[in-house]
């Protein structure tokens, strides 16, 4: 026979954090959710720095604000498993490859000039039909899982995600022309307009 006992009863006894050491180490607690999977603030950082792209432009990708990323940067909060999977992807190719990352983040700015260049010098290529299915995979994954938190994608990355799919546009250069426009207009209103690539 199994005896529930209630917050009120152990409260008293307990105290407050008596209790939440209690709840934390209970063995019917689901151990598959672990602080290990979130990015540490340096982390953050750095692959926002790799990347080559300021707080506001790193937020907009996951589809949040200014304010939020710098509070995971500053560690104030930590980043959800799901914002930190979802920015690696998007930014994936104008990283360099696990072993080239640095070991400290002051050596950030040699490797970041790095990545920059070899993204820069290579012309990306539509994805294969293979790929492109997957990618439609991942996005619908990723849509599924803001929509959890009542959250969509903009129309204009519905609309880059449709070309990528369609095999219009390589996912790099979607990305680095959306860069170059935010550079030169300091918006992203126009951007879908002004790309041949676009579905309309």
């Amino acid at each position: 026979m199994r005896i529930i006992v209630t917050a009120a009863v152990l409260q008293p006894r307990l105290g407050s954090q008596g209790l939440r050491v209690a709840v934390n180490n209970h063995p019917d607690r689901a151990s598959s959710v672990s602080l290990s999977h979130n990015p540490s603030p340096d982390e953050v950082k750095a692959t926002r720095e790799l990347a080559g792209l300021t707080q506001t432009q790193a937020g907009g990708l996951v589809h949040t604000t200014c304010r939020a990323w710098q509070q995971w940067e500053a560690g104030d909060r930590r980043m959800h498993p799901a914002f930190w999977e979802l920015f690696r992807r998007k930014v994936a190719s104008a990283l360099p490859s696990p072993s080239s990352l640095p070991a400290k983040v002051s050596d950030m700015t040699l490797h970041q000039a790095t990545a920059r260049r070899a993204v820069a010098a290579a012309t990306p290529a539509p994805l294969t039909p293979e790929q492109r299915a997957l990618y439609a995979a991942a996005m619908a994954d990723t849509e599924a899982v803001f929509a959890l938190e009542d959250m969509a994608p903009s129309p204009q990355d519905k609309a880059i995600t449709a070309a990528i799919v369609a095999g219009m546009v390589a996912p790099e250069q979607a990305r680095e022309e959306l860069h170059a426009y935010i550079l030169e207009h300091k918006t992203v209103r126009g951007f879908i307009d002004s790309r041949p690539w676009a579905v309309r």
